[in-house]
């Protein structure tokens, strides 16, 4: 994500001793991670190609599996463990968890959840919220669509349901809820970009037979009870509106906002493009590009919030997935499964599918594919670009 960045706002302090948004963003993490070139890169200069040269299935294939994880090592170890620890062993295997292996073996609740699967006979089904609409042009420079990188997350995800079949008699479903409606207001994305993003991770399940992944709008997990979902949105923008802050330390605060900053649409902020990179990269929000991302960062801050919170008194999860293992794409100090919905997640590639590009290198004479925002590599003379059917970027290939 766009991370900020030192603000040449000076921090200043709340009489309740909490940090401004414009303070706030003083000690987020550094523009390391984005390179600015001297001028916006020219994707027509790129010579994007409609199809690549080669078989762009083998390629989505190729990066979608987790060769960290040797089936028959593992079934080896746990074949004489009960059903339910041989279950907790694999989705708490180094390839696809990346949160702590410790609380999640040792957890409870988990075991519960893994006994009453198997005493029903069920499925299990893991909840993933994952897939959003981000209009940050370092990140994507073009309107976010389905591109290699959001196709090679879900082979990803069908793979590990594949895996899971083979070691045990029980169905493995992932429950994918996208939120790219659900907050759009805060983000400031686009609808219509938003809504057909949605339709076409859809279609593409359906497509690819990947029968294992059902996805879902998070908006339809809210409607059985719309009145409670309005009572506690306002009741949470309330007391954000007077205490942005209200319920989190200092280090927590800091982490939202500048997560929020780097996540809220800025593409349709009319600025020129030296004065983005004054923003971002010299740590300057003076200008008038610096003082509109700052105003949208403090309003989408309390929105998204207030959106979360009302989402978290719903009980959706109990209601349309009980007994559903609850996973997340954030590193948690909890007993919960941090999923790496594609290989490379959190190991050497630290950015969610839709909050880059994807960019395929070979390592051992195979393909992986990392996620990079694409300012860093729109420029790089050694990768060459292709394109998907929107004539948009699809992957960029690492030469």
């Amino acid at each position: 994500m766009l991370y900020f960045i030192k603000s040449m706002i000076k921090a200043t302090w709340m009489s309740n001793n909490i940090l401004t948004i414009e303070s706030l963003l003083a000690d987020s993490v550094p523009t390391s991670n984005y390179e600015w070139a001297d001028e916006f890169p020219n994707l027509s200069l790129k010579i994007p190609n409609t199809n690549f040269e080669g078989d762009r299935t083998s390629l989505l294939k190729e990066c979608s599996i987790y060769n960290d994880f040797d089936i028959e090592k593992f079934y080896n170890s746990y074949k004489n463990h009960s059903e339910t620890q041989l279950i907790i062993e694999f989705l708490n295997h180094h390839a696809f968890q990346f949160n702590s292996r410790r609380r999640f073996r040792e957890s409870k609740r988990i075991q519960n959840i893994i006994d009453q699967v198997i005493k029903q006979s069920a499925s299990l089904n893991i909840v993933i919220p994952i897939f959003c609409v981000i209009g940050n042009r370092a990140k994507r420079i073009e309107p976010t669509t389905l591109t290699f990188a959001e196709e090679c997350s879900l082979h990803s995800l069908q793979n590990i349901s594949s895996l899971f079949s083979k070691v045990t008699n029980i169905e493995l479903r992932f429950q994918i809820i996208a939120d790219s409606n659900f907050y759009v207001r805060p983000l400031g994305s686009d609808p219509v970009i938003s809504s057909k993003y949605l339709d076409d991770l859809k279609k593409y399940l359906i497509d690819e037979n990947l029968e294992n992944l059902y996805i879902y709008d998070m908006c339809d997990m809210a409607k059985h009870d719309i009145k409670k979902f309005e009572d506690s949105y306002m009741e949470m923008y309330e007391k954000l509106s007077l205490d942005s802050s209200y319920g989190l330390d200092n280090a927590e605060h800091k982490a939202w906002v500048s997560a929020m900053a780097g996540t809220i649409t800025t593409r349709d902020i009319i600025a020129p493009y030296n004065e983005i990179v004054k923003t971002f990269r010299d740590n300057d929000f003076s200008s008038k590009f610096g003082k509109e991302v700052l105003r949208r960062t403090e309003r989408a801050f309390i929105d998204y919030r207030s959106l979360k919170y009302a989402m978290s008194k719903m009980s959706w999860e109990e209601k349309y997935f009980p007994n559903s293992i609850r996973a997340t794409i954030h590193q948690k100090q909890q007993d919960i499964l941090g999923l790496r919905i594609y290989p490379e997640y959190k190991k050497t590639s630290k950015l969610l599918p839709y909050h880059g590009v994807a960019v395929l290198k070979k390592v051992d004479e195979k393909y992986c594919m990392l996620i990079q925002p694409e300012i860093n590599i729109a420029s790089q003379i050694g990768c060459k670009r292709y394109i998907n059917n929107y004539a948009f970027s699809d992957f960029y290939l690492d030469l």
